[in-house]
């Protein structure tokens, strides 16, 4: 049995982002959360993969979407406090410009107006054609919106938005690392993820199939398939 791994979440997640892939990983790994939907600056994103390596040694990181990112920037500059790294949805070359302005769009908006929970148009962007009519992996992102609420929004928008671009910087992680795409991932393509894996020296790649970017709810038997394998607990 591998050293505990420790699961990282994207925008407007939390833990719940990862309970299905969880319950496949029962008996075979052990699973931390690192809650950084609880930062309120930048600096306490960042403190969070701090203090949990302090506390453990080396992380084994599997990080989703803006948590990938993070993880990836902490990888680098502290190759010694990361024991492996699985990216999930996660582009080291920051926001395309399209996606920034629709989070400048949302953070101007909310300056005058009652936030009322993340719209339909905004869901079926993040999933695959074959997951926008069914209704409960919609209905997990629309509870973990509601419940980390407006103040986490606008701090995750207001502090995360601005990446600078990683791609340059990928040769000094030094761990072994898997990278994942969903192949209809608006916002991370087959050609991006192959880049970022031929700059890692220890890194592969996979693609989760009929998967959009929420691949640990569209696809969490596919996913705790490839981590076990990953990590030799198949």
């Amino acid at each position: 049995m591998t050293r505990p791994i420790t699961f990282v979440p994207g925008t407007m997640c939390d833990e719940r982002v990862w309970h299905p892939v969880w319950a496949q990983l029962q008996g075979k790994l052990t699973c931390n959360y690192l809650p950084i939907h609880k930062a309120r600056s930048a600096a306490e994103f960042r403190q969070h993969f701090h203090n949990a390596a302090d506390a453990e040694g080396p992380l084994n990181l599997v990080a989703f979407s803006m948590g990938g990112y993070l993880a990836m920037e902490f990888a680098i500059g502290h190759p010694d406090k990361v024991a492996s790294l699985v990216t999930i949805c996660s582009s080291a070359f920051g926001l395309h410009d399209e996606e920034k302005k629709q989070r400048q769009s949302a953070l101007e908006y909310l300056k005058t107006h009652i936030y009322k929970g993340i719209v339909d148009a905004r869901l079926n962007q993040m999933l695959h054609p074959d997951h926008r009519s069914g209704n409960a992996i919609k209905q997990i992102m629309r509870d973990m919106d509601h419940d980390l609420g407006v103040e986490t929004l606008i701090t995750q928008l207001s502090e995360t938005t601005e990446r600078i671009d990683l791609s340059g910087q990928l040769n000094r992680i030094t761990c072994p690392t898997l990278m994942i795409a969903g192949d209809t991932d608006p916002f991370l393509t087959e050609l991006q993820l192959a880049i970022m894996t031929s700059e890692i020296p220890n890194a592969k790649s996979a693609i989760a199939p009929d998967s959009g970017h929420m691949v640990p709810l569209e696809r969490p038997l596919w996913l705790a398939g490839v981590l076990s394998e990953f990590y030799g607990a198949s």
